[in-house]
């Protein structure tokens, strides 16, 4: 292999050092949303409904509102520095990162799963608009760590009036 790829440069150490610093970041906001999230969850009774009846489902749900939340987050994150990428690029990158060192997956899912956030972002998608949004709000303030209990209850209603028969508008 030649040298020059043996040699680790001072850009890929700084972006080593951003990644991972973004990830940290990422790791505490989504802390502060669940740890809003669990305490209401186990009393409100159609939060605590929700949650048992979506059981092993849940953890892709919220694996979902994760990566919609932290497209938001990474947002305002990737504007805070000089990246040598564009912001959309800089954003795929923590997300994959994220998918990959924190999920599991691999290289090929994680950009997949980035990909389709990207889509989503693209196609100007309400609910992924709704929650990336909050993900941008929280990167600023921390009061809006409940964030997370504010969709789930908005989506526990609507799918309860949908079980009742009831109209959600």
């Amino acid at each position: 292999m030649l040298s020059i790829f043996r040699k680790k440069s001072p850009d890929a150490e700084v972006a080593k050092e951003l990644l991972e610093e973004g990830d940290r970041l990422a790791d505490e906001a989504y802390k502060r949303q669940l740890a809003a999230f669990v305490p209401i969850a186990t009393t409100d009774e159609l939060l605590g409904k929700f949650v048992d009846d979506h059981g092993d489902g849940l953890r892709d749900t919220f694996r979902w509102f994760e990566l919609q939340f932290l497209w938001g987050f990474f947002h305002e994150y990737v504007q805070t520095r000089q990246f040598p990428t564009n912001g959309f690029s800089r954003i795929l990158v923590h997300i994959i990162h994220r998918l990959i060192h924190k999920h599991g997956l691999n290289l090929t899912q994680a950009r997949d799963a980035a990909l389709q956030l990207e889509d989503l972002y693209n196609k100007a998608d309400g609910n992924f608009e709704l929650i990336s949004e909050l993900g941008k709000k929280s990167f600023h303030d921390h009061s809006l760590d409940d964030a997370m209990v504010t969709v789930f209850m908005a989506l526990a209603v609507a799918l309860a009036k949908e079980r009742d028969g009831t109209s959600t508008t």
